[in-house]
């Protein structure tokens, strides 16, 4: 080789290693030109994103993430002959397995434009192209459905099952266009049939139908699930879905009684175990049918051989719990520590009779006594240290602080859940707070927000906080009674309570008034003297309308309504008053939430009627 061939090697070589890291910078500053235009189209700066990306495109026509970019950017300026183009050069240069999607692409833009018959023609087009490919059916309803022609979509999946001869494909693309459309019935139709053809689907189906079932409820019109779901069960008279579907549409009605008839025919088809009348129990209990819970429990026992028998009986003892029938829950827990066959059930069990039995019955000795159980027979267990912190709380209702504190100390956190964690913190602030030592309650509830800043517990450390640097100095005795009466109140001793209260209603000032009319209502409510719990509410609210507490006098008052004396009306109108005319109150999402439930139950007429 002559010197001068091996030096012009050598030459070339040095400009290839030259050239080669500044193409791929070139290459990179594209790539991100391309993604920079488009974050544009997504953030509507569509001109702006046709300025990037056409001098990409005029170099790198065959790229197909640009062309795709352009596209969409002249789309969305309604340049829709410029879109054309670009898909039609992509068309005439594209392999043939990616000309059906072009083609699908080049419809979209002609029905966005309104252009039916056109839109119509390239669909076939696209069709013609992969004919035996289900999945390119679905496409092309995609297109219709995306450019806003839910009906035409539904008429060409409705079409194409005819056309390649099978009835139940599409089953899925065809229910979403129908809960699009509101058709629940017809979507409902689909979506069992598409669980018929496939038992994979059936968790995703039961998900489905019960969204179906909570939309219904919402509308005004017949939107025909209804009659689809009598439909099925007719159609499929031993199937336990379709039976179960139904009663869950029945539940969402208001019809229990029907709803249970129907949940013990899907338990006659599942086994008899019980466990279809178990998850209607739990059904009925939370959403506060309780004598449907009683109902559903007593056929659950009556079945001749049940492993559900203990599981049921806790679903009734937290009903009777939540009906304020503190002594049948207790009995009905200590029925669950004979019969449970675990530790686990037994120690729960023994959890739950402690809290019946101090806070439902009001005798914290008892309490004592079934919490140690706990605390010895099963030490290991997050109950335990549960148990703990609660025997606390029952020393510090006897009024013996100072064992109530030590007892909270030797509690280890570890084991409890975090929500059990702030809990803890806080109680051991306001055992500070009940007995007046204000400084060292104002530091311990700043150490729970600095340990919980997101804690549940943080607005009521922000209330007291502010409680004890309003009453701070001068009027600390007047705060000192405030202490005294909440810590009556913790101790049960209701009358004592409610005498320290009174001497704070028309003292000068406006928080601690307010606070007294408030705690006095929850004093009565917990008497079960509902008229004077509410003439303390309202006169709370009369004489402090702007107060921080009046939202939440109304919000009593909503409970009381609902849970006591079952009065939808007066219930609703209760809770509405903080949602309209108290929206940035601290509990107005707990509000909504209680009246979201009155709505799905005590409000709910049976056999709602739609026109």
């Amino acid at each position: 080789m002559s010197i001068r061939r091996f030096s012009s090697i050598i030459i070339t070589a040095s400009l290839l290693m030259a050239v080669t890291p500044f193409l791929h910078a070139q290459s990179q500053l594209d790539m991100q030109r391309a993604k920079n235009a488009e974050t544009m189209i997504f953030a509507g700066r569509c001109t702006d994103a046709v300025a990037q990306l056409r001098p990409l495109y005029d170099r790198f026509p065959n790229d197909e993430r640009i062309c795709t970019a352009l596209k969409n950017a002249y789309v969305c300026t309604k340049d829709f002959d410029s879109a054309l183009v670009i898909l039609q050069r992509r068309m005439a240069t594209s392999q043939q397995f990616q000309k059906s999607a072009i083609q699908l692409d080049i419809a979209g833009i002609y029905l966005r434009q309104g252009n039916l018959e056109e839109g119509r023609r390239q669909i076939e087009n696209a069709i013609n192209l992969m004919p035996n490919d289900a999945q390119i059916y679905e496409n092309a309803a995609d297109v219709w459905m995306t450019n806003g022609y839910y009906a035409d979509a539904v008429k060409f999946l409705q079409e194409s099952r005819s056309k390649i001869n099978q009835p139940q494909q599409f089953t899925r693309k065809l229910a979403q266009l129908y809960e699009i459309m509101r058709n629940y019935g017809d979507a409902a139709r689909e979506y069992f049939a598409m669980a018929q053809l496939d038992t994979t689907q059936d968790i995703y189906v039961t998900g489905r139908i019960a969204n179906l079932i909570k939309l219904d409820a919402q509308e005004e019109f017949d939107t025909g699930l209804e009659k689809a779901l009598s439909e099925i069960v007719k159609n499929n008279p031993r199937h336990k879905d379709a039976h179960r579907y139904y009663g869950d549409y029945l539940i969402a009605q208001g019809e229990y009684d029907k709803a249970l008839d129907r949940f013990r025919l899907v338990d006659s088809l599942d086994n008899g175990s019980g466990k279809n009348l178990l998850l209607f129990a739990r059904v009925a209990r939370d959403n506060g049918a309780h004598e449907m819970v009683d109902k559903a429990c007593a056929q659950i026992a009556a079945l001749p051989k049940t492993p559900l028998l203990v599981q049921s009986k806790f679903i009734l003892a937290e009903s009777k719990y939540q009906r304020g029938d503190f002594a049948s829950a207790a009995t009905i827990y200590n029925e669950i520590i004979a019969l449970a066959p675990n530790d686990r059930d037994i120690s729960e069990a023994l959890y739950s009779l402690g809290v019946v039995t101090f806070q439902g019955l009001h005798d914290p000795i008892s309490a004592i006594s079934t919490f140690e159980q706990i605390t010895v027979k099963y030490p290991r267990l997050p109950l335990a240290a549960a148990s703990k912190m609660l025997i606390g709380d029952c020393q510090l209702a006897q009024g013996n602080a100072i064992l109530a504190d030590s007892t909270y100390a030797l509690v280890n956190a570890t084991l409890l859940p975090q929500r059990n964690q702030e809990e803890l913190l806080f109680k051991r602030a306001e055992l500070q707070f009940y007995t007046g030592n204000f400084e060292a309650a104002r530091e311990a509830y700043g150490k729970m927000m600095n340990a919980f800043p997101k804690s549940v517990f943080v607005n009521d450390c922000l209330r007291r906080i502010m409680l004890i640097s309003e009453y701070a100095g001068m009027e600390e005795a007047t705060l000192r009674i405030f202490a005294d009466a909440i810590f009556a109140k913790f101790r049960f001793e209701f009358p004592q309570a409610l005498t320290d209260l009174a001497k704070l209603k028309d003292r000068s000032g406006a928080i601690l008034p307010e606070l007294a009319w408030l705690s006095s209502g929850e004093v009565y409510q917990m008497l079960d003297q509902d008229s004077q719990a509410l003439a303390e509410y309202d006169s709370l609210i009369a004489r402090f309308p702007a107060s921080f507490y009046a939202p939440i006098a109304f919000e009593r008052k909503g409970d009381l309504y609902a849970d006591r004396q079952q009065n939808c009306e007066s219930a609703r109108s209760m809770y509405q008053q903080v949602l309209l005319n108290h929206p940035n109150s601290l509990n107005v999402e707990d509000v909504r939430k209680k009246l979201q439930r009155i709505e799905k139950t005590l409000c709910l007429q049976p056999a709602k009627s739609k026109s």
